[in-house]
């Protein structure tokens, strides 16, 4: 007659050795890579920059934005960004690192992207038990959020305008002096 402590003790066995399988998957896929695509205004230098980041924990391989349309960067800096990781990928990026790349000076944007939104593919692979696992996750860049938005200057902009005036007082006082 077969031991019931035995086939309970088995059970045990084999679902404890399940909950740590588990569990080590778990910590593994949860210190991902988490590759995101967006857009980032710098207001004080008046131009948006497509950005490409890294937010997890572990390095994304073979970073490719999909689906990226080249009508909506400024004709004056198509050629750079199409020699740039938006059209070439990135073989490499890792946690907490980005690339990005100016698309259009703000004031062009909002003339002429004013209703406009580009959607595509952020694809990148990320080491896992198996090997390397291939991961899609979508984007959406929306001009629109950017167009004819009202910012202030920041304290960095302030302090540069602020010492031009300075210099230009300066430079009116030497010439008085001089005189």
């Amino acid at each position: 007659m077969i031991d019931v402590s035995l086939v309970v003790n088995i059970i045990a066995a084999v679902g404890a050795v399940f909950a740590v399988v588990t569990a080590l998957y778990i910590h593994w896929d949860s210190s991902s890579p988490d590759v995101q695509v967006f857009l980032e205004s710098d207001t004080d230098h008046g131009y948006s920059s497509i950005v490409v980041k890294n937010f997890g924990e572990k390095p994304a391989y073979d970073v490719k934005v999909i689906g990226f349309d080249f009508a909506f960067v400024q004709a004056e800096l198509l050629e750079k960004v199409k020699a740039s990781f938006v059209a070439k990928g990135i073989p490499m990026l890792a946690p907490g690192q980005q690339r990005k790349t100016i698309i259009t000076e703000n004031s062009f944007a909002s003339s002429n992207f004013y209703n406009d939104c580009v959607q595509g593919e952020i694809v990148f692979k990320k080491k896992s038990f198996f090997g390397k696992r291939k991961i899609t996750s979508l984007y959406v860049l929306d001009y629109y959020s950017f167009a004819n938005s009202l910012y202030t200057d920041s304290d960095l902009n302030e302090i540069r305008k602020a010492l031009n005036s300075i210099g230009e007082s300066l430079d009116k006082i030497a010439t008085q002096l001089r005189s």
